[in-house]
């Protein structure tokens, strides 16, 4: 099932996808940033995964939604924490 899966996304295209899934994901994917951004002032605890996150060091090449730039690792982290703060 996992290779199925696997084959299914790694050859599917945008053009592949129906109106009514990109108007969804579309909203879902606004609604994520909305909560993130509101979380860089809201969230209880977030400014403080976004310092520790930054305080591992390494190199900036991504960045956390308000902040600033750190590995994508991290960023990633620190990215997840303010989209799921507000929930």
């Amino acid at each position: 099932m996992t290779r199925r899966l696997a084959a299914f996304s790694a050859t599917l295209e945008f053009d592949d996808l129906p109106p009514p899934v990109v108007t969804h994901v579309k909203h879902i994917l606004l609604d994520a940033l909305g909560c993130a951004l509101a979380a860089t002032t809201l969230g209880a605890g977030c400014r403080e995964v976004v310092e520790v996150m930054a305080g591992l060091g390494g190199k900036p090449e991504s960045t956390v939604f308000g902040s600033t730039k750190m590995p994508a690792p991290h960023a990633a982290f620190a990215n997840g924490a303010l989209v799921h703060a507000l929930n």
